[in-house]
């Protein structure tokens, strides 16, 4: 039941996400407030279901929608907080110690192993460019550069729940609006083979080729 009930969800977001991103601009941004709402609603009468503790049920609603991330719809991880020992802790981590984890009202969250989800960051996130990290030629600063200028992903750049067809065709059609906006405004483009992205780019394969051949070592020690 829980992997039919959580793949037609996915099949539901995914074609709802879909249409709306389609619509104008003036149109999209008050669909997906709407969408948002709804979806969070439905999400909290799921969660009053299946999680009997209100003040867990709190913790684990979010104040986001699947617009800009989906929720978890696993039965099985809500239904892990009904255990007698899972509890849900939201305070801030103040300080990990030899024996636990102590959070900001200086409870001590006694631990045998640590495991660490804290995610991570995308090409998209201004916080991937900050300044003074990745420096170049003549004061060239990565992050002056993202934060200055027009990024577009490639065809294989999807991250999380993007789907991969919409991830293909979406550049090509910011490029074509692009092309089509600039003949409209008679500007001109000039297309920069400079030592940025070469630069750049043998950074990582130098990197690459380092830590591959780290890992290779270690396995042929092991």
């Amino acid at each position: 039941m829980q992997p039919l009930l959580h793949g037609r969800a996915l099949v539901v977001i995914d074609l709802a996400l879909r249409a709306i991103v389609g619509l104008p601009g003036t149109v999209v941004h008050p669909v997906m407030d709407r969408f948002d709402a709804v979806c969070l609603a439905l999400y909290r009468r799921y969660l009053a279901r299946v999680v009997g503790d209100p003040e867990t049920r709190a913790g684990l609603t979010p104040n986001f929608g699947p617009v800009a991330k989906r929720p978890t719809l696993s039965n099985g991880y809500l239904r892990a907080y009904n255990r007698a020992n899972v509890a849900l802790v939201t305070t801030p981590i103040e300080k990990i110690t030899p024996t636990g984890v102590r959070t900001a009202d200086s409870t001590l969250h006694r631990f045998d192993a640590l495991i660490l989800a804290t995610g991570y960051e995308v090409f998209s996130d201004p916080e991937t460019y900050r300044p003074g990290t990745v420096l170049g030629r003549n004061g060239f600063d990565l992050a002056k550069f993202y934060n200055e200028g027009v990024v577009m992903t490639g065809m294989a750049d999807g991250v999380g729940k993007t789907e991969a067809a919409a991830s293909a065709a979406r550049p090509v059609t910011l490029g074509r609006v692009g092309i089509e906006f600039s003949r409209r405004a008679g500007l001109r483009l000039r297309l920069a083979n400079d030592f940025r992205g070469a630069e750049i780019g043998t950074f990582i394969r130098r990197e690459f080729d380092s830590r591959a051949h780290s890992v290779a070592d270690r396995t042929t020690a092991a």
